[in-house]
């Protein structure tokens, strides 16, 4: 979810991906480190650490294509604000 959000909002604002690859591979580490290193706050479980790097991964796969073909800019407010600005 926090990969999801992240990238949804990012995708929004500037129309790129890379804070969210960044966070993902932060969240994929910590996950990584917390379920296979740190056996004193948890029971070491691989299988969860597998899926917790699935679950940083599958966001992507709506991410991409929303990044690609989601966000399309209106022409009509182009039009609007390019007769209202002649400067611009």
């Amino acid at each position: 979810m926090l990969v999801l959000v992240a990238g949804y909002t990012n995708v929004l604002e500037n129309r790129t991906l890379t804070r969210t690859y960044v966070s993902a591979a932060l969240l994929i580490a910590a996950n990584l480190i917390y379920e296979l290193f740190l056996p004193f706050i948890n029971t070491m479980d691989v299988m969860d650490a597998y899926y917790g790097i699935a679950g940083s991964i599958v966001p992507f796969i709506y991410l991409i294509p929303y990044k690609l073909y989601g966000i399309q800019e209106n022409p009509n407010y182009i039009e609007k604000n390019k007769s209202e600005n002649p400067v611009l």
